[in-house]
């Protein structure tokens, strides 16, 4: 198998026993036509498990809303019973839809599940060996001792054990991105940020290479400053933490309150004021970007 092949991933939805139980989906089942609803809801889920809850239609290099009509046509539904649940699930706070269009489902960061196909046929041999595997007997020797055609205990326990582990890594791998990436998604958009598809892919990217609480903690410095949806700020932000060895939030804040000037003073002449929101684009180099589009 190839390797992109074995690193493809595919996706399930997790539900909770007590699923229908829950405030939400137990009271959109209550509505007349609700079963027809909460069916609705677990499609929307599904089609949206790929890309982390959100739905949104990729025309080539175009993002393109889905419509009620489009979405009675892929969910296989009647388009009264779209119109009408789509109202319910926003109302009761299942289903967000944001300016851009995106349609995002909620609670689905604790519903995905997914793993890579590599593990998903190595889980599958273990499970065919594991039935077809015969009962290992003793069998006695010339000599009349005996003998086990079967490897030690403890190297069958040991065995197990590490691909427990392996199976686990896996798992991790392949479903805590898919998590923690939609919990800075949400810390952007409390911050004040248009998250759309387009922003997800890049903040996506930077979570790799910075972490991803040094997004979050960037995010919420570019809100305290004021820079709202200005995602190069953001960026700038790490990248200056970075030069001078900060790695966190606090370390900034601690490094701005020490590296305050102090009002200044020579020979009774009052010190130059400065604009330190400008100095810092200087520092930062977004000067002359801001030049080139001004």
């Amino acid at each position: 198998m190839a390797k992109y092949e074995k690193d493809r991933k595919f996706y399930w939805l997790q539900l909770k026993e007590d699923f229908f139980e829950e405030g939400a989906i137990d009271w959109l089942e209550e509505q007349d036509n609700g079963i027809a609803y909460s069916h609705f809801y677990l499609k929307l889920c599904l089609k949206s498990l790929r890309d982390n809850g959100i739905l949104i239609r990729k025309v080539g290099n175009v993002l393109i809303p889905y419509d009620a009509k489009k979405l009675s046509e892929i969910t296989k539904t009647d388009l009264d019973t779209v119109i009408v649940a789509m109202e319910l699930l926003k109302k009761i706070g299942l289903v967000k839809v944001f300016e851009s269009g995106e349609i995002y489902l909620t609670q689905i960061e604790n519903m995905i599940g997914s793993k890579s196909i590599g593990a998903f046929k190595k889980q599958q041999q273990r499970q065919l060996k594991k039935e077809n595997d015969e009962v290992c007997l003793p069998e006695s020797t010339s000599s009349g001792q005996m003998s086990e055609k079967c490897p030690p205990k403890i190297e069958i326990e040991i065995e197990q054990e590490i691909e427990i582990e392996q199976e686990t890594r896996d798992k991790e791998k392949t479903s805590s991105v898919v998590v923690s990436n939609v919990e800075v998604f949400k810390h952007f958009e409390k911050c004040g940020f248009m998250v759309t598809p387009m922003l997800m892919e890049k903040i996506s990217a930077d979570i790799e290479i910075y972490g991803s609480k040094n997004m979050i903690d960037a995010a919420t410095e570019a809100m305290e400053r004021g820079k709202l949806n200005n995602y190069k700020y953001v960026v700038g932000i790490i990248q200056n933490w970075q030069t001078e060895g900060r790695d966190n939030k606090k370390n900034t804040k601690a490094i701005n309150s020490k590296n305050q000037p102090k009002p200044l003073r020579f020979n009774n002449f009052e010190a130059r004021d400065y604009d330190y929101d400008d100095l810092e684009k200087k520092l930062l180099g977004w000067e002359d970007n801001d030049n080139e589009h001004g």
